[in-house]
């Protein structure tokens, strides 16, 4: 069964507007992850781009679990995909004005230029007639845990979506052991008539 290993709640509310979650060391590769207007996330090396621009307060929570946590339904969207990371520790960030960013708590994952799996929860508060879109906060729930030893197709996008379904990996080609060559079943060569 799997199990949170560490967690953090920042408490820092990310006001105006939330960029993303960025690697410490590499915080400029978010910038460089291109989004498109109707795409809620998309990820790229150090950084996981995070469209949020209708919420003006969001408060992130981060969770490292041990191995894929369970499903929640309870959250109005989810994302699921990967990340690589070089120093393995990330923080959210917030670019409102031009050269001012605001950097929310700092969460370690605790291994460094590794890939990880994240799932993405999103939930938009509201009550009653006090609408989400009234309210403008948004909570976001990241769950991190080790990627398998898989490689991905390069024309194949490193993400997915609930509405998308999964991607498709393969894993990496097995190397032959020149010793092996003894084992394998010998062909008898073609009889020509």
């Amino acid at each position: 069964m799997a199990s949170i290993v560490v967690e953090l709640l920042d408490k820092r509310e990310i006001s105006k507007y939330l960029i993303g979650i960025a690697d410490v060391e590499a915080e400029w590769g978010l910038r460089y992850i291109a989004i498109k207007k109707d795409e809620w996330i998309r990820t790229g090396d150090n950084g996981i781009r995070i469209n949020e621009g209708q919420s003006e307060r969001c408060l992130v929570k981060y969770e490292l679990w041990d191995k894929p946590p369970p499903p929640l339904d309870c959250w109005d969207r989810t994302w699921s995909g990967s990340v690589r990371l070089t120093s393995g520790l990330v923080f959210a960030l917030n670019d409102c004005h031009p050269g001012e960013a605001y950097y929310g708590a700092e969460f370690n994952l605790g291994q460094r230029d590794t890939v990880w799996q994240v799932r993405i929860h999103r939930k938009a508060l509201g009550y009653e007639e006090f609408t989400p879109d009234l309210i403008s906060f948004t909570l976001l729930k990241l769950q991190f845990w080790l990627a398998p030893p898989w490689t991905c197709d390069a024309e194949t996008p490193h993400q997915t979506h609930h509405d998308q379904g999964p991607h498709r990996c393969r894993r990496p080609a097995r190397r032959r052991d020149p010793r092996d060559r003894g084992h394998r079943p010998l062909r008898r060569p073609r009889r020509r008539h």
